[in-house]
Order: C-alpha cells, then sequence, then structure tokens
C-alpha cells in the first residue's frame, strides 16, 4: 500500500463514520520506505496503535551495515512521529528469525 492509498482508505472511513484504532502492516520489506514523517503525523493525529512485521530485505540481513541503516532510518522514523514500541516479537515460526512483529503507539 501506498501512503496516497492509506490517504484515499482513511478518507473513506470517515466519510462512511469509520474510526481506526489499529493499523497491521506487513509489506514483505515496503515498511522501510512507507512510514514517512507525512504517514506518521497522519495516523498520530488519529492515535492509531501500529501493529508491524520488520523484514530484512535482500540482500542485507540484520548483521549488514544496510540492514542496520534500515533499520536505524525506520526508528527514526517512528521516534519523531512521536511512536514509541510497547512489545516485540521475532516470527520464529515462519521465517527465518530475520522478521520481528513490533506493536507502537503514540507516546504524548
Amino acid at each position: 500500500m501506498t501512503s496516497s492509498r492509506l490517504e484515499v482508505a482513511l478518507a473513506r472511513m470517515r466519510a462512511a463514520n469509520i474510526s481506526l484504532s489499529i493499523l497491521k502492516i506487513d509489506c514483505e520489506g515496503c515498511e522501510h520506505t512507507f512510514f514517512t514523517p507525512p504517514v506518521l503525523s497522519l495516523l498520530g493525529g488519529l492515535n492509531v496503535q501500529i501493529l508491524i512485521e520488520v523484514h530484512w530485505t535482500r540482500p542485507t540481513s540484520p548483521m549488514s551495515h544496510a540492514g542496520g541503516m534500515q533499520m536505524a532510518f525506520l526508528w527514526r522514523q517512528f521516534t519523531r512521529g512521536g511512536f514509541v514500541t510497547f512489545h516485540k516479537e521475532p516470527n520464529i515460526e515462519f521465517s527465518d528469525g530475520s522478521c520481528v512483529e513490533y506493536a507502537l503507539m503514540l507516546h504524548r
């Protein structure tokens, strides 16, 4: 999902008087570019919890410099957006351990 598609979906929900409280994202690596400051600002304004599975995109790995840079960038975006982690769980059932589930909430 692109950020513009998220904005359209949220606009349709508002028009139908439907609120969003939890957003689950499992996009096989797009999370590193999806959570831009405008998206996080939009979600923060709705006081949404974010459930996300973070993937180490190939050819990077958690231990590589590029993998570490991706994760640091993603977490900077969340921190700047006011989100904090309140749950973390490795996905060891359906991955080699390189995917991790996080739950984030807005810290006010």
